[in-house]
């Protein structure tokens, strides 16, 4: 599972969630597979990723976004990486990829920038600190959200 932050391949970093008891968790969900389709599998594991990520990193980031008029913090959004065969997870970033659109100057605030003096201002890190600070969080939340989606499949499947 690999929960993304930021809004261009730069700016994303990746989450390893490591499971006690993983290999039990890996021969259920090999088992649900078999019955519904991987693409079930994946399914629960993106919408739990999803949810985790709506929960716990965007209230953090949409607190910590400077604010002027309140553009930025209303623009933040969770959205799906690309689907593949390796990752299943979610980004935080802003509707538009960062350094384009409306949300152009949110990459400046996130990443460092130049003023005309030639000065080097820091950015603020707020999507990648929301992400970092909650990392515990969210693997605790989606471990616990997989365990539950599994136990509910495999009482469907047993009293269906």
């Amino acid at each position: 599972m690999g929960i993304m932050s930021g809004g261009s391949r730069a700016g994303q970093i990746e989450v390893e969630i490591h499971l006690e008891g993983a290999a039990a968790l890996m021969r259920e969900l090999d088992e649900i597979a078999a019955i519904d389709g991987r693409k079930s599998v994946n399914r629960a594991m993106a919408s739990l990723a999803k949810e985790a990520a709506r929960e716990i990193v965007l209230p953090d980031a949409r607190a910590a976004v400077p604010t002027d008029s309140g553009f930025l913090e209303s623009q933040i959004k969770v959205k799906a990486i690309k689907r593949s065969r390796s990752k299943v997870g979610s980004t935080i970033g802003y509707k538009d990829p960062l350094f384009t659109g409306d949300t152009f100057y949110g990459g400046f605030h996130e990443f460092k920038w130049r003023d005309r003096g030639g000065n080097v201002h820091e950015g603020d890190k707020y999507l990648r600190r929301a992400l970092y600070t909650n990392t515990n969080r969210v693997r605790k939340k989606y471990s616990a959200g997989l365990r539950k989606w599994v136990k509910l499949r495999n009482s469907v499947a047993v009293t269906g």
